[in-house]
């Protein structure tokens, strides 16, 4: 429900106190203003609305410390109050945790590791120019999908929710290849129609809490929180299905592993060459790792995420003294154009 201003007339000494209602026309909202979901605006249309981890939240934040029904924010006759909701690392509130706080224009919350979420309220100019900032800075100006940036830093924080909570998680990379003969043959407007097109068709077919991002050039990828394996393949062929339908040049989409990987100090994981064509993407969750591919060593250290190619010999090894985790998917070719 909006925050709509108070239409009584009273007859009343004034006083100094701060004016507890929205100023006229404007509505309450959540901004992320750090954390994994930076950037996203939460419109308060309900008289409660729930903060947490779970699914069935109003507002769900994927970070490390979220309780699954974590906080809730209310209206309590016109007053605005935040409430905990017997979370396990509690709620803050400009910097002290509190049980029970009223909320006025700008207060700061603060949840999890590292989310804080601003209160504030906005008319429909500020509304318009927020999300302007916000798709100027976390998504990719033509296919309007999330960009890698952005991606990189949900998939790390995924992981880690995923990790520490024992849920699956899946990980899809489309690539279409051939792309470069579009270009060649049609035109970079041709190509970049094409972009825009596949990138529609992806977006109608995931669920709103999946994020699709442009990896770069003509690469797509798709994070699925509490997605097995099997789901996940499904969600891969439906979009292969949609795109076909579409277009008509793909023909497959191909698959991928993904894999917990977990050392001692000077511990080594050797693999043989994959499909030809694969690549790897690892995530440090812990420790350093280095990657030798072909003859040439890469590191990767803790928060870092590497890719290479996979379909030669390649070794993973514990290079710190400490335990080593990370998380690595496998990735197949996932396009083929005729």
């Amino acid at each position: 429900m909006a925050f709509a201003p108070d239409e009584t007339t009273h007859n009343a000494i004034p006083t100094l106190e701060t004016p507890k209602k929205a100023p006229g026309g404007a509505s309450a909202y959540l901004v992320v203003i750090a954390g994994p979901s930076f950037g996203e605006m939460y419109k308060l249309k309900n008289d409660r609305v729930v903060l947490g981890r779970g699914d069935k939240t109003d507002v769900r934040i994927v970070d490390d410390g979220v309780s699954r029904e974590h906080a809730a924010v209310q209206r309590e006759g016109g007053k605005t109050v935040l409430c905990d909701l017997g979370s396990t690392n509690g709620t803050f509130c400009n910097g002290v945790r509190v049980p029970r706080q009223e909320l006025t224009d700008g207060d700061k919350i603060s949840i999890g590791a590292a989310t804080i979420l601003k209160f504030t309220y906005q008319d429909h100019i500020d509304e318009h120019y927020q999300k302007q900032l916000f798709e100027s800075a976390l998504r990719d100006g033509l296919t309007n999908t999330f960009n890698r940036r952005y991606f990189l830093d949900r998939l790390h924080g995924e992981l880690r929710f995923a990790v520490r909570h024992t849920k699956p998680i899946a990980l899809l990379f489309v690539d279409i290849d051939h792309f470069k003969k579009i270009n060649d043959t049609h035109g970079h407007q041709a190509g970049d129609q094409v972009l825009a097109g596949v990138s529609r068709v992806m977006m109608t077919t995931i669920r709103a809490e999946d994020v699709l991002a442009r990896y770069g050039g003509e690469e797509f990828a798709v994070i699925l929180p509490e997605t097995p394996s099997s789901v996940a393949f499904e969600v891969a062929e439906r979009i292969r299905k949609r795109i076909e339908e579409a277009f008509g040049w793909i023909k497959t989409v191909d698959w991928l592993q993904w894999y917990d990987f977990q050392a001692e100090p000077g511990g080594l994981l050797e693999s043989e060459a994959h499909q030809r064509g694969s690549i790897e993407c690892l995530s440090v969750l812990e420790g350093d790792l280095e990657i030798e591919v072909g003859g040439v060593t890469q590191t990767a250290r803790t928060g870092e995420t590497l890719r290479y190619r996979c379909d030669l010999p390649h070794r993973i090894r514990n290079a710190s003294t400490q335990s080593a985790h990370a998380t690595m998917v496998c990735i197949l070719r996932a396009a083929v154009m005729d």
